[in-house]
């Protein structure tokens, strides 16, 4: 079994959490946000840098377990009339982006987040979800990625 690390909460470098992790005998990582702001400076999840950062990985002993989509699929926004569609097609774009990513890194899982507010209606929420996985799911597929639904 490998223990994996989340780069959920932390504010550092790719090669920060490079050297943590070979630190620690830490063999997985879940990304958290690849457009984290801990990110930016070493973009190692940029198309160019892919290559960089597989090695990097492989060298260290260290494999993707996750990507993980930072937009909520059950947000009150999605699916609202007059939202233009503006807030759901962001979380579409993350999450495709973040298939694309998991595909090219080997990962097999990419976690979306699907927390009903409030006092949402069971009918509600999952009509939201019914509208907008179909075609992840099938992108998914053909990549070979498989979507985690987390709900609360």
């Amino acid at each position: 079994m490998k223990l994996s690390f989340s780069t959920n909460g932390w504010n550092v470098s790719f090669s920060e959490i490079v050297s943590l992790l070979k630190e620690n005998k830490i063999e997985g990582l879940e990304i958290h946000n690849p457009a984290a702001e801990g990110f930016l400076s070493e973009r190692p999840f940029d198309k160019e840098n892919l290559a960089k950062t597989r090695k990097t990985l492989f060298e260290s002993g260290v494999a993707i377990s996750c990507i993980d989509v930072t937009a909520n699929f059950a947000a009150n926004e999605i699916g609202c009339e007059n939202d233009e569609g503006e807030i759901a097609k962001k979380a579409i774009e993350e999450t495709e982006n973040a298939i694309e990513l998991a595909s090219a890194l080997n990962s097999s899982f990419v976690r979306i987040h699907a927390y009903a507010e409030n006092d949402e209606s069971y009918e509600s929420f999952s009509a939201k979800l019914k509208k907008v996985l179909p075609p992840l799911v099938r992108k998914a597929e053909k990549k070979k990625v498989t979507l985690l639904v987390e709900s609360a």
